[in-house]
């Protein structure tokens, strides 16, 4: 093979293979017809089993909670760990607040918990008790870029 035919080849091999788009990174690469695979957001890595996850009455937010030590127990004062989601992705400087209240009682808690923020987009409510027996309701107060939304959480003790 002659110098002159191993370069036309060698190009044509080339041509071929940037036109199959073996030289575009596989991310980038698309297939007509076919989605590419969705990339996992921060709330996607949220144990569902290890949180409490829920929408905003507006849609706006969605938080997941989970008590720092322990099981959510009656008469039991819990500091609690609660992290905002936006689209998926972490929303960084929210205001957090917390509420509960039992609606068959019409009561809420016997004292208020404060919420403070830890990091950018992590926030720790201390002094939540759930102090009687029964239906509660959980509020998470969520502002963000002057967005508000209530989350509401519901469940039997």
């Amino acid at each position: 093979m002659s110098q002159a035919t191993g370069r036309a080849t060698g190009l044509c091999a080339l041509v071929a293979w940037a036109a199959l788009g073996c030289g575009t990174p596989r991310a980038e690469r698309a297939v007509e017809g076919v989605e590419a695979a969705p990339q996992r957001s921060d709330l996607d890595a949220i144990d569902r089993d290890a949180w409490f996850v829920g929408e905003g009455a507006e849609s706006k937010f969605t938080v997941a909670w989970r008590p720092l030590e322990g099981e959510v127990e009656r008469n039991r004062q819990l500091d609690v760990e609660l992290l905002v989601f936006r689209d998926g992705a972490l929303v960084r400087n929210a205001t957090v607040g917390v509420r509960g209240r039992m609606p068959e009682h019409q009561h809420g808690f016997v004292q208020r918990p404060s919420v403070r923020r830890e990091g950018d987009s992590r926030h720790v409510a201390n002094g939540v008790l759930f102090h009687m027996r029964g239906f509660w309701q959980f509020f998470v107060d969520v502002t963000s870029d002057g967005e508000r939304d209530v989350i509401l959480f519901e469940f039997n003790l």
